[in-house]
């Protein structure tokens, strides 16, 4: 579950990256969802993707606007499912998703790693550091 909910976030830090404040908010997600990861998708919307984000990162539920559930098949199960629908249900491999999400973000990556905004907003980005950080810990790795 940690993959998922890292994938329905990642979004979010991307559109924060590229944003000239270093914020995001609900509709630069969404902007972010249908500039970078649509074409695969053509059962989701970004409303549909945020609200299934805020779902499970908020309430721990898989809640969407159109489908009465959203379903994430397991590498377990020995199932593949992926972008179908039955019934009410939205069906997802949640490998397959989770890779399509990381490759959106290698290909917005390459597409704003000019940008000021992405220059300065990349250095706030959580990331280990060997070490420490400088007078607030030394020794060790760090994540800040």
């Amino acid at each position: 579950m940690l993959a998922l909910a890292g994938a329905l976030a990642l979004p979010d830090i991307c559109a924060a990256v590229q944003s000239p404040n270093g914020k995001t908010t609900g509709s630069k997600y969404k902007r972010w969802v249908m500039d970078y990861l649509l074409g695969a998708y053509p059962k989701l919307d970004p409303d549909e993707l945020h609200q299934m984000r805020c779902s499970l990162l908020h309430q721990g539920t898989s809640s969407a606007i159109k489908y009465k559930r959203v379903c994430f098949v397991s590498p377990r199960s020995g199932l593949i499912i992926h972008n179908s629908v039955i019934n009410d249900a939205l069906i997802l491999d949640m490998p397959m998703f989770c890779r399509d999400v990381i490759a959106a973000v290698e290909r917005w990556r390459l597409s704003v790693q000019h940008t000021e905004a992405y220059r300065k907003n990349i250095e706030h980005v959580m990331r280990w550091h060997r070490g420490g950080v400088g007078d607030y810990f030394l020794g060790g790795e760090v994540l800040t």
